[in-house]
């Protein structure tokens, strides 16, 4: 399955940028969005804690998926 990943800063805190990756079907459709927040209060866990056969499922689903940093 081809799959885009482009990685976005969308706010700087101190100089500390806070990101998002987002992955989606390579092509400019419009597409309902799963934002995906991991639990652990920055401690356990982070955005690759959605494991690879899941973020396929939601993309093969029409979903674009934004696992926050």
């Amino acid at each position: 399955m081809m799959l885009s990943k482009q990685t976005y800063t969308y706010k700087t805190v101190q100089g500390c940028e806070i990101q998002a990756d987002v992955y989606r079907m390579p092509d400019d459709v419009i597409r309902p969005v799963i934002l995906w927040l991991h639990g652990g209060a920055l401690i356990f866990g982070d955005r690759n804690t959605l494991s690879p056969e899941q973020l396929e499922r939601y993309v093969k689903a029409g979903y674009t998926i934004l696992p926050p940093r």
